[in-house]
């Protein structure tokens, strides 16, 4: 067996810890990570970065690397200087992640608004984007207004991630029956469990009970359809939904 010199060691169980921490993933990586450095180490980088990540290339791990190590104030300072230079759309956008990770959601809402003034009509990264930050910052009326701009340049048509965020504006700005309406449109197609907890919570509200246990039995199919390696962030959602609301169905 290839015996891996101490400093490269050391360097796996850092980086990923630090990135397990970050991303709340403590549990069970970091017993894992310190008591089996490289099995627990190269365990953690295939299943939680690596397959979800696609990072293969050097520029994508080197890339990575950076973003785990360097402080996120440094960052916006080099930004900051770099667009004072070169004063790009990409430099903007770059700005705006880098203050949306320091937590500052004004200044990353900020960024991203000046990069729609300068992008040519096919914005609809951006826009999607900025429609996530106001639901976060509870912004809920410019996050409808960004949706309907989407729903234009889409004919009227929304994906189920831009659904689900529809859904979760109309129900905070009191709009239950769009919301609803979101919500079953969406709820067959997005990705997470989260959707069905969010959909169950207003269900729940609304006193729909013999749809809280078909949405019940829907989230238990897709769980159980989902690929192994995907279900880990995924069954916190599935307990939620079977702690808080198995006591609300009908009897059958």
């Amino acid at each position: 067996m290839v015996q891996l010199p101490a400093i490269v060691i050391i360097a796996l169980q850092l980086i990923t810890l630090v990135h397990a921490v970050k991303n709340g993933r403590t549990s069970p990586w970091i017993y894992l990570i310190l008591f089996l450095p490289i099995i627990g180490s190269l365990a953690y980088i295939y299943i939680e970065i690596l397959s979800q990540q696609r990072m293969f290339s050097l520029e994508g791990l080197t890339a990575f690397i950076d973003k785990l190590l360097t402080r996120p104030a440094q960052k916006i300072a080099r930004l900051e200087k770099e667009l004072s230079f070169i004063d790009t759309i990409t430099t903007r956008e770059n700005l705006a992640k880098a203050y949306f990770e320091a937590g500052n959601m004004v200044k990353a809402i900020e960024y991203y608004n000046s990069c729609l003034n300068n992008l040519p009509a096919n914005d609809l990264p951006i826009r999607n984007t900025l429609v996530k930050l106001y639901i976060k910052t509870k912004q809920y009326s410019q996050g409808l207004a960004e949706i309907s701009v989407i729903q234009k340049q889409r004919l009227g048509k929304l994906t189920s991630d831009e659904q689900f965020c529809l859904a979760q504006i109309q129900e905070n700005l009191g709009n239950y029956k769009e919301a609803l309406e979101s919500y079953s449109q969406a709820v067959n197609d997005y990705h997470s469990l989260e959707i069905n907890y969010r959909y169950l919570l207003l269900l729940t509200r609304q006193n729909k009970l013999a749809e809280i246990l078909e949405q019940m039995r829907l989230a238990q199919r897709k769980y159980e359809q989902m690929l192994p390696r995907l279900r880990g962030p995924e069954k916190t959602w599935l307990k939620s939904i079977e702690k808080e609301f198995s006591l609300k169905t009908p009897e059958v």
